[in-house]
């Protein structure tokens, strides 16, 4: 479960695919009452139904004035929020699903700390 996650008044499900035994979803047409704009959200849901792991291609109202708005990609995870850095490839659909999916793989699919 996530202590902390992307807030959002609503969305559509663009997406739902099974992934390494989660369900996952992606999601569009995002609206947030945050400075935060997320254009894609990639949920992936734990065993107890819960979100455990967030892929966001998110931007913020500021960087939107800039020709071409930077989105940046977001993780949120167990330890909080990371970015990965900004790129045009997150406005697009298509190229953030493939990052999105290949990260929430790699993720779930990484040894527990401990496991030989």
């Amino acid at each position: 479960m996530l202590n902390y996650a992307p807030i959002i008044e609503s969305a559509r499900a663009v997406l739902r695919m099974e992934l390494a035994g989660h369900v996952a979803v992606l999601l569009g047409d995002i609206q947030s009452d945050t400075a935060i704009i997320y254009r894609h959200l990639f949920i992936v849901y734990g065993f107890d139904v819960q979100p455990c792991y967030v892929v966001a291609s998110e931007t913020h109202a500021e960087a939107l004035q800039s020709e071409p708005a930077p989105y940046f990609l977001g993780v949120f995870d167990e330890n909080g929020h990371a970015n990965y850095g900004n790129a045009q490839d997150w406005e697009d659909q298509d190229r953030f699903l493939g990052r999105a999916v290949r990260m929430a793989w790699d993720r779930l699919n990484r040894p527990s700390p401990g496991t030989p």
